[in-house]
This record gives C-alpha cells, structure tokens and sequence, in this order.
C-alpha cells in the first residue's frame, strides 16, 4: 500500500516522520481536531485543544505535507501574491525604483496570512506567466496587487484561479475587491493644505487619467474637488513614484512658485523634502508637503511628513477575509485618516 494509504512517511534518511495520527495520539484527541488546528480552523477547537495539539506537533517534529494533501484534494493553504506593475523581470539594465509601500504591504500580509494558517508565494511578472505560476503550484487563491483595467481580463476569465484585487480599479465582477476610498485622500491632502493657508497648490505623481479611475486618477479627482470648492489652483506635474523623482521635482516645484504639495506616495513627498532644504527652502514655511501612505519612513524625514494613511491592516483583513470566504463581486472599500506631522 501507499504511503498516503497507511499514513506512513518516510523522509530521505528512510526514517518514519510523525503522521497526523501521531498527534492525535499523543495530544489525546481526534485525528480531526489535529487537522482543524493545522488548517487554521481554530474556531472548531478550544484554546487548550488548539495549545496542546501544536505543542506536540513541535515536540514531535510533525510537517504537513503539502503535496500529499493537494492530491487528496484537499487545499493547498498556498496563498498567490502578484504584482505585475512592480518591474519587468525580463527587462536589461538597471533595475527601477521599487516603493516601499509593496514591502510594508507584502509583510503585513504574510502576517495576517500566517496567522489564518496561510503561507505566502509572491510573483511579478507579465500576464501569461502569473497564469502558470497559479497553476502549476496549485494555489488556493492570488491577491492581485495594483492591476489596471487593461491587465485584468485574460488572467481573471480563468476558472481555475479565484482572485482578490487590491488596490485594482478594473471591473471584475466574478472575484473580490479591496480599495481604499482613493477620491477621500485625496481630498484630505488637498484640504490640508488650503486649511493651512495654501493657495497654489500641485499634484505631484503618476499621471491622471480622465478615463481611468486607479489610484493616482481618483486621488488627483479627490485633490481637485477640494480646490474647486475652495477656489483654489491646482496644477499637475508628473513623476515617476520614487525619492529620485521627488528630488529632481524640488527645483520645478520652486520654479512654479506653489506653496503646497500634494503627493501621491511618501517616497516622492521625502524626496522632495530633502530637495527643497537643499535649495535652501523651508517647510512648511515655504511649502507645506503632504505624502501618501504614512509608511514608517514619515517619521523619519526633517521635518516629518504628514501624510495620509489608507487603513493598510484593515485592508489586509479584508483581503484575507475574502480568502477564506469568497463573496464574488463583493467590494470593501476603506476610508483613508490624515495623520499630521510638521510638513503640514
């Protein structure tokens, strides 16, 4: 008989490895109580049940296998992450920025994955190889990280993959949907910033577009709903998401004599800051700086940025919320908070 059928594994040194019904045996419970804790379903067990059984599944070295159970059919507890905007693994030469928002996002989630008894496999790349990297290693579901509307329908109409979108403005209606309320922050920075005195205001990131609603397009419309009701200016000037790009924009934002900033990532914002006190202008005296994200990095530019934060853990929540229970074409959509610091 098979390994699977007798329960029986044997590493590479021929040795017996612990099976479930070692736990079981050992912990005094039921060979499903063992698998309900090792799933993550700790609900169908008691706190003690849960301690004991992973108690003895440390002192016994036991190791789920992974293999055996997706040919069982049973689920893989594999958790797809995909960011296919981050770079192209194909390209040559020197290798672009990365923000650091998709590390602060990527750690957070493995946590919150973790803890629901989830592992974590990220991708990027193009279209046709996030399909078969789904695929061949039999994930249970991807989260779909920063796709536009153009890159959504060949790898979504596959039915052997169930998605979540996060910060993914296409339409999608067969998966999940997770977002922060973008056109909100947006006028939070701009408000801000007119609260403050500010009357010739720029928008500084990804280029808007009017046909598009991703996230630099609704954050510019929120901006603009803000000025529009104060009858304020607000201009444009488009950027590249990076510290470097916030560095270069200092002298054009000094050339066009605005005095407040409205950024689209706190990456730009903390380029900007070091670039406007080296060109020997002050903030928020000069310009008031508002970034994007509140990332860690707010505390520690001179003089801290104020930013907005878009409810990171909760959409997190959400996402791995919708993991565990699909709901297609359910949105959750998460208000944004301003949290001020001195550059605004």
């Amino acid at each position: 008989m098979s390994e699977l059928a007798t329960g029986k594994r044997r590493g590479p040194d021929g040795l017996r490895k612990p099976t479930i019904t070692d736990v079981a045996r050992e912990a005094g419970v039921s060979a499903a109580a063992v698998s309900y804790v090792l799933n993550g379903r700790l609900k169908e067990v008691s706190p003690a049940t849960a301690e004991r059984v992973l108690q003895k599944v440390r002192e016994l070295g036991y190791v789920k296998n992974l293999a055996a159970a997706s040919l069982t059919g049973q689920r893989s507890r594999m958790l797809a992450v995909i960011i296919p905007t981050l770079y192209d693994p194909r390209a040559v030469g020197a290798e672009p920025p990365i923000n650091p928002f998709y590390g602060e996002f990527l750690i957070r989630l493995e946590h919150e994955a973790r803890l629901r008894g989830y592992a974590v496999c990220f991708h990027t790349g193009h279209e046709e190889e996030s399909v078969q990297f789904l695929l061949q290693r039999n994930m249970d579901a991807a989260v779909l990280a920063g796709f536009s509307e153009w890159d959504l329908p060949g790898l979504l109409k596959n039915p052997g993959i169930r998605c979540v979108l996060f910060d993914s403005h296409g339409h999608a209606p067969e998966h999940g949907h997770v977002r922060t309320n973008e056109q909100k922050g947006g006028y939070l920075a701009a408000e801000r910033l007119i609260d403050i005195g500010r009357r010739r205001l720029l928008f500084l990131g990804a280029k808007p577009v009017a046909t598009s609603d991703n996230v630099p397009s609704e954050r510019y419309r929120g901006a603009c709903k803000a000025c529009e009701l104060a009858g304020v200016q607000l201009q444009v000037m488009e950027t590249a998401v990076s510290y470097d790009a916030g560095l270069y924009a200092a002298q054009h934002i000094v050339d066009m004599a605005v005095d407040g900033v409205v950024t689209t990532a706190d990456v730009i914002a903390a380029g900007v800051l070091d670039g406007l006190a080296r060109l020997g202008r002050s903030v928020p005296g000069d310009v008031a700086v508002m970034g994007y994200d509140n990332l860690p990095i707010c505390q520690y530019t001179r003089p801290q940025l104020s930013s907005i934060d878009q409810g990171l853990r909760e959409k997190i929540r959400a996402v791995m919320d919708l993991v565990e229970q699909p709901e297609p074409g359910a949105v959750r959509v998460i208000d944004p908070t301003r949290v001020l610091r001195q550059s605004a």
